[in-house]
């Protein structure tokens, strides 16, 4: 992958760190639903249900690349690395 503009966000950056700018929570809002399976309102609840502050606490603390590792296609994380590099820290 290309290298991130000095400034932005990326899939390099801890979850918690991106999901706290307005922008950034929206694109973790995306890719919870596309961890959850079908991306239904549905399955992003039942996502949300199982996390209590203890696990979202330690989710925050990991990269976003760790995290969708081996769970989402590599042209979605190409796409959500895009994404994020539109947005500054």
């Amino acid at each position: 992958m290309k290298a991130t503009p000095d400034g932005y966000f990326s899939i390099n950056d801890k979850v918690g760190e991106v999901a706290s700018n307005p922008q950034g929570a929206l694109i973790i809002q995306e890719m919870h639903k596309i961890l959850a399976g079908d991306g239904s309102e549905n399955s992003q609840a039942s996502l949300a249900s199982q996390m209590d502050a203890k696990m979202q606490e330690m989710v925050n603390r990991f990269t976003v690349r760790r995290i969708c590792a081996g769970r989402m296609p590599n042209e979605k994380l190409i796409q959500l690395n895009k994404a994020l590099n539109q947005i500054k820290k």
